[in-house]
């Protein structure tokens, strides 16, 4: 009975840290696209931006895959009615906004041990370019930040899949706290109106620079500084800026502090 027990909880484990069939990685490179990555991408107003990735088949057998869409935040214009419309194309279609998973219209793509989805594609149809998962976006008529998020997954075993998400326009995407900056950035009041205090503490004198950011990505305020050691203030004049969440970044050196800053009016 022992022996039973331990045989079942050994497959239970190795059930839990079962490798994934395959890997996902942006078309013509080598970086691999990590499950539950967020990927930065950005947009030009009415116009469409693609972002390419594919799929390999690392284990020893073939395997059918296929791809699912989830539009987490679609950009809504502030200037009209006009949203953000996501589509994607893999396996030699492409699928328009009202579909979001592949196998909704054709067949998984089987694809050979080692094998890549381009190259599976270049044996079925030379002509055919959309074998590759192609992401793409069409922008509203303004910028904003939109999030979609796609899925490879495996159709004889759907836990044996990848997700990963691309956030677009977004500036806080890629641009992280520091957990060992030496300075510390307080925003008072937070949100703000008029103004808003921006309070350094520093360990050191350390020369830096200063950038608020839009919610876009764009820079609406730029300051060199010089951090010396211990507290000191002054006053961001947010007059001129509209309502909105805004990004305050210190960066000195090789490292940056940045923290949400709201504005009211």
């Amino acid at each position: 009975m022992k022996k039973i027990y331990t045989i079942a909880l050994s497959l239970f484990i190795g059930s839990l840290v079962a490798q994934s069939s395959f890997e996902v990685f942006k078309l013509g490179t080598s970086d691999k696209v990590a499950p539950n990555s967020i990927i930065k991408g950005s947009t030009t107003a009415d116009k469409q931006t693609t972002i390419q990735f594919d799929i390999r088949n690392t284990s020893n057998a073939s395997h059918s895959y296929s791809v699912k869409r989830y539009d987490k935040l679609l950009n809504h214009s502030t200037m009209d009615t006009t949203i953000a419309s996501a589509f994607f194309c893999f396996g030699g279609n492409c699928f328009p906004t009202n579909v979001y998973d592949a196998t909704e219209v054709v067949d998984a793509l089987t694809i050979k041990p080692g094998e890549t989805a381009s190259e599976t594609g270049l044996a079925i149809d030379p002509t055919n370019h959309y074998y590759h998962l192609d992401t793409d976006i069409i922008e509203a008529s303004t910028v904003g930040i939109s999030e979609v998020r796609y899925t490879f997954y495996n159709v004889s075993n759907k836990a044996d899949s990848i997700q990963f998400a691309i956030r677009y326009n977004d500036p806080y995407v890629g641009i992280k706290e520091t957990v060992k900056n030496t300075s510390r950035v307080e925003l008072y009041p937070n949100p703000g109106t008029d103004f808003t205090t921006i309070t350094l503490e520093s360990s050191n004198d350390q020369a830096g620079q200063l950038k608020v950011f839009s919610s876009i990505g764009s820079v609406v305020y730029e300051k060199q500084i010089l951090s010396l050691e211990g507290k000191h203030s002054f006053d961001l004049n947010l007059q001129n800026l509209s309502a909105g969440v805004y990004f305050v970044q210190l960066k000195e050196g090789s490292t940056s502090t940045t923290k949400k800053l709201v504005v009211q009016k």
